[in-house]
């Protein structure tokens, strides 16, 4: 679209140097531009065809089987995050419910484990960005952060003599160690791309602004070179910005999916919760 723009415009330019209202280095000028994005062309091309053969690893499936349908970021609709998010979401990450499976095959009992670390806490609040409570948690002051070795003599006992070897005992320590750090990693990683999310979707907000002003600038600043009242200058830099915002704005709107998509990550599947017995 950005290169169809500019050639519009150096072809009004190239008639204006045959009626004689503009010269030679404006037609130059111009079709600069018009070369330099059509070099951006052939690495967005390779791009997206190394994009494809990478989904087709992932799939299983041979590049030529894959069809990618057409359309742009700007018309891909973007999912919302539910807001009161519960934390139990996070036992469903594998690192979570592997170190979870360790303690089980320890001695059986990690109910009263998990109510230590999963407090009846929402991860995001009413606005669907993370809420006060899920900042508390990964604070250095957290409780969490003091959970150890009680509770692996309280909760992880589980009715074992107290004669029991030393390094079983250390073993245990270990596992509620283990557990404490995936809970920890998880509540992190959710905060961190709630925080994302948040702030690449107001930015988006504010660059589709830009991209409106820019556009409205580089409309009149070629109506006015087609009445011959600005030069060419004036036009390249109204279309160098907007360009450039254009670019931007694909941009922020990538890092807004890729937050989604860290976010649907980190909760080990998404913001849903499956009916019971799915």
């Amino acid at each position: 679209q950005n290169l169809r723009d500019a050639q519009q415009v150096l072809a009004a330019t190239q008639g204006q140097l045959e009626a004689g209202t503009a010269s030679e280095l404006d037609v130059a000028q111009q079709q600069a531009l018009v070369d330099g994005l059509r070099a951006t062309i052939p690495a967005l091309i390779s791009q997206e065809k190394q994009e494809v053969i990478g989904l087709g690893i992932l799939v299983g499936r041979p590049p030529e089987a894959i069809t990618i349908a057409s359309g742009t970021l700007t018309r891909l609709p973007v999912p919302g995050v539910a807001p009161g998010l519960p934390i139990g979401l996070l036992a469903r990450r594998p690192d979570v419910a592997q170190a979870e499976a360790q303690i089980v095959a320890e001695n059986g009992n990690v109910r009263a484990a998990r109510a230590a670390f999963f407090p009846a806490v929402s991860l995001t609040s009413s606005a669907g960005w993370q809420s006060t409570a899920l900042t508390a948690l990964i604070s250095p002051g957290s409780a969490l952060f003091s959970i150890g070795a009680s509770v692996a003599q309280t909760v992880f006992d589980n009715g074992l003599l107290q004669g029991q070897y030393r390094q079983a005992r250390a073993t245990e320590d270990q596992l509620v160690a283990a557990y404490r750090q995936s809970v920890l990693q998880a509540l992190t990683d959710v905060e961190n791309a709630l925080t994302a999310l948040r702030y690449t979707t107001e930015q988006e907000a504010i660059q589709r602004q830009a991209v409106a002003s820019a556009q409205r600038a580089a409309t009149i600043a070629r109506a006015q070179l087609e009445a011959g009242t600005v030069n060419i200058i004036t036009v390249l830099n109204t279309e160098t910005t907007l360009y450039g915002d254009v670019s931007t704005l694909a941009q922020v709107r990538l890092a807004r999916f890729q937050a989604l998509i860290a976010l649907y990550k980190a909760l080990g599947g998404g913001w849903h919760l499956a009916p019971q017995g799915a």
